[in-house]
């Protein structure tokens, strides 16, 4: 056994779940297209051990679907890569990438992709409050798609993990909002709010019912706006028109 499937073998012994393993030694043999490079050792390195720039070639890879790129993420990467490797795959367009995938048709693929956006939004290591680089991508996020009444089927507990990405997503795009008096929401956000408090009722789920309650009655405050974004006020293009037009 040579030093590279030593450290596979460590790897493979840290996971619990044996259909994991499996997939995972499946990946090993036999690299799939998007993983293939001059030689397997590279490829195994770049599927288990990427570096800090592999991020961007694993964004590259969902934009292209590529579904073992997202397993990967999910079941290794979300825990174990380093901030250098996140970094560099949001801002290569990963964010993007897996807000397509919250409409795909394959049930698996929506909850992967929803979690792992739920790991990557609170990396610490990430500082989505304060760098502006990382702010341009999370406000292209489609997060309007976790608005779909599909969540409910996808998983168990999925439709709470969609409202956790709602409220991280519009709390913070309420943060960022360069002039707090011009944000706003829209009436399909607050229209949503308010039937997920009455669906989360009926399921008698009290934690989800108390953060819908809370998000609806939290930004029912602000003045509401009729276009198709969930808000408004987060782009400095969007108030400069609105002052321009008041002039």
């Amino acid at each position: 056994m040579d030093c590279m499937e030593g450290q596979f073998e460590a790897l493979l012994a840290e996971v619990h779940d044996e259909s994991v393993r499996q997939s995972f030694r499946k990946l090993w043999n036999e690299p799939p297209q998007c993983f293939k490079d001059e030689n397997a050792e590279m490829s195994r390195h770049l599927m288990f051990w990427p570096s800090g720039g592999d991020g961007a070639k694993y964004a590259a890879m969902l934009e292209d679907k590529a579904m073992s790129a997202l397993a990967l993420c999910y079941a290794l990467h979300g825990t174990r890569a380093n901030a250098a490797f996140w970094t560099s795959f949001c801002l290569a367009g990963g964010i993007c990438a897996l807000g397509s995938l919250f409409e795909s048709d394959d049930l698996y693929t929506r909850a992967h992709a929803l979690e792992l956006f739920l790991i990557i939004s609170s990396m610490e290591e990430l500082d989505w409050y304060e760098d502006k680089k990382l702010q341009d991508v999370m406000l292209e996020l489609p997060i309007s798609a976790l608005l779909d009444q599909r969540f409910c089927e996808t998983y168990p507990g999925g439709e709470m993990s969609a409202l956790r990405a709602i409220a991280f997503w519009i709390s913070w795009a309420r943060f960022i909002s360069p002039h707090k008096d011009e944000f706003k929401v829209s009436r399909t956000l607050l229209s949503s709010l308010s039937d997920w408090v009455d669906r989360a009722a009926e399921r008698g789920d009290v934690r989800e019912l108390e953060l819908a309650q809370t998000l609806f009655d939290d930004f029912s405050r602000h003045d509401i706006h009729d276009g198709l974004d969930l808000v408004f006020g987060c782009f400095n293009k969007e108030i400069d028109q609105v002052l321009a037009n008041s002039g």
